[in-house]
């Protein structure tokens, strides 16, 4: 792996490498004053894709003197060396950057490194103190994740967000390997609301801490405007609460005000916004 960033007039770098998963560069000034750092992170998905996730800043007195860019430099260069064999192999690879919502200085700096944003988020949490309860109204019946139902959950997906833009198309196993996979992945939580043999809305959720994550909650469009989805998310808070959760969060993308109207007329507010800029990466490119 390259050992350190390119030089930059002022500053030196220090690479420390973690359990062979990430490695962390800082810049440095004469005066051994912190002026960047970033974490590069490798990881496999259940999908199969491969990915290097880099996070970090740039301190606000040093920017614009090429520190962002000596790190992007050198953080797809560690990505391609990580990943060299599976590049070779024809395996997708993806470098990622996950950030605060960046200034429109990094912004353009993503795009001369030729990355493009692909989620925009923001996140939205609650307490569950004092949790309306909607019920599901009673022409609908619900089931709860298991094997059986897995198909169910993934219609419901795969039709409520075949309309929003960048929507992936991925297949059931892809789908499920993605939002079921995680260790942190809780099926009792989890709801899909039948309408006769049809699913007209579910929910996919995960714990952490005493955090319940709403991680994807969809109405399909020919169930819209019922109030089908405050009910599910009514619902899905209640079984968080009832499991001794303190707090509910999700993130909705920033170009979907409908969900966010939704969200905040439940309760949550937002907490924190971020975007991803991805880059997929090729061998010999």
């Amino acid at each position: 792996m390259s050992t350190t960033p390119g030089a930059v007039p002022g500053y030196s770098w220090r690479v420390a490498k973690g359990d062979g998963e990430s490695v962390t560069v800082i810049a440095f000034t004469p005066d051994d004053d912190q002026a960047a750092g970033a974490t590069l992170t490798f990881g496999t998905q259940a999908t199969g894709e491969h990915r290097a996730t880099l996070e970090g800043e740039v301190g606000v007195e040093h920017r614009r003197r090429g520190l962002g860019s000596a790190i992007l430099s050198w953080a797809e260069t560690a990505a391609r060396e990580h990943f060299a064999e599976m590049l070779a192999g024809g395996q997708p690879v993806t470098f990622r950057v996950d950030i605060d919502t960046p200034g429109d200085d990094a912004t353009r700096l993503y795009q001369r490194h030729g990355l493009e944003l692909a989620v925009a988020e923001d996140e939205m949490t609650r307490p569950l103190d004092d949790v309306p309860n909607l019920p599901i109204p009673a022409e609908y019946t619900v089931r709860h994740w298991d094997r059986m139902s897995a198909p169910l959950f993934y219609h419901a997906y795969d039709s409520a967000f075949r309309d929003r833009p960048g929507f992936p198309g991925w297949d059931e196993m892809r789908w499920c390997a993605t939002y079921t996979g995680s260790e942190d992945f809780q099926p009792r939580h989890c709801l899909v609301v039948l309408d006769g043999p049809e699913p007209a809305g579910y929910a996919v959720c995960w714990v952490e801490g005493g955090t319940g994550w709403i991680i994807q909650m969809g109405v399909r469009p020919e169930w819209r405007g019922q109030g089908l989805g405050a009910a599910i998310l009514s619902q899905v808070m209640q079984s968080f609460a009832g499991a001794g959760l303190k707090t509910a969060a999700l993130e909705v993308a920033t170009n979907n005000p409908t969900a966010r109207r939704l969200y905040e007329r439940m309760g949550f507010e937002r907490t924190h916004s971020w975007q991803s800029w991805r880059k997929p990466l090729a061998a010999g490119s």
